[in-house]
């Protein structure tokens, strides 16, 4: 497991460079997902980027995204029912309009630099809320 700094790291490293030092070749199939995760401006399930990618089967979509979020490439958070899958970049969350299914990105500000008794400490959180055009 990777701990908050060692994830702030990876959001600097380039991820093609982080699958080399962890030992992995960057497979056609890692390469289009990758490639298709750096285009999407929403988190996606595997089963959104294997339609999406025909050339790539569903079990190598999954695969691929087990190792980048072994990495720290991507993050992984259930949104309502379903796993989805984004870059990691600067932490964040997600909120998501109850009644359309709007997502946007919200800035995360949580620390845990004060908790003592643990490491490597993760965290998920999605919002839900009526966005501007459904209230």
């Amino acid at each position: 497991m990777l701990s908050w700094v060692n994830m702030k790291k990876c959001h600097q490293e380039n991820p093609e460079n982080l699958l080399k030092k962890a030992g992995y070749k960057l497979s056609e199939p890692r390469f289009l997902v990758l490639s298709f995760l750096k285009k999407a401006h929403r988190p996606l399930s595997a089963q959104e980027i294997s339609g999406k990618i025909k050339s790539v089967n569903l079990a190598s979509v999954y695969r691929s995204l087990n190792i980048f979020t072994e990495l720290g490439i991507v993050n992984a958070e259930i949104i309502g029912t379903e796993k989805r899958y984004c870059l990691s970049g600067e932490a964040h969350h997600h909120i998501i309009c109850v009644k359309c299914g709007r997502l946007e990105t919200v800035k995360c500000t949580h620390s845990f630099s004060n908790i003592k008794n643990f490491t490597n400490i993760k965290h998920q959180l999605t919002l839900s809320g009526l966005c501007r055009k459904c209230a």
